[in-house]
């Protein structure tokens, strides 16, 4: 009869050790995942920035084209205020391409002006994620180039 118990105590305390591994194992598997996820969803909103601001780039609205050549990362200041006035007006138009986003110039050289080119922020906020890029900035009544950075902010 004890011999019966002892064997019976010892299988109860196998599957309890082997019960309490597995939970341990999904335990961590959760957290690895959860961690992997954050990573990928960080990098996936970071793309996202990196793709609209290459399509504000490469924008007819805002172009610089001189002599019939297009340069590349170059925003003309005639455009950029005519197209800040046209995508602020009708920014539904602009949504499917930009989509929930903030997106402005600064002029760092040789003044310092900020030109807001398009917002549409979520009604709730998850926060953003913001990227910078250097652009050439042309002014076609100086035929002169200025130091920009263009910013992109994403709304998660």
């Amino acid at each position: 009869m004890k011999t019966a118990q002892i064997k019976m105590f010892e299988s109860i305390a196998i599957l309890a050790i082997f019960f309490i591994l597995i939970l341990f194992g999904f335990v961590f598997y959760t957290r690895v995942q959860q961690s992997t996820y954050k990573v990928e969803s960080e990098e996936r909103t970071i793309l996202k920035a990196i793709d609209i601001s290459q399509k504000v780039l490469f924008f007819p609205e805002l172009q610089c084209s001189g002599d019939a050549i297009i340069e590349s990362d170059c925003i003309d200041l005639l455009k950029l205020e005519a197209a800040k006035s046209i995508i602020n007006d009708n920014p539904g138009d602009y949504f499917n391409i930009l989509g929930f986003s903030n997106i402005h110039v600064t002029e760092i050289y040789p003044k310092e002006i900020n030109y807001s080119l398009y917002n549409f922020q979520k009604e709730v906020n998850n926060g953003q994620t913001s990227t910078q890029f250097p652009i050439s900035l042309f002014d076609a009544r100086t035929k002169d180039y200025y130091f920009g950075i263009l910013y992109v902010d994403i709304y998660r």
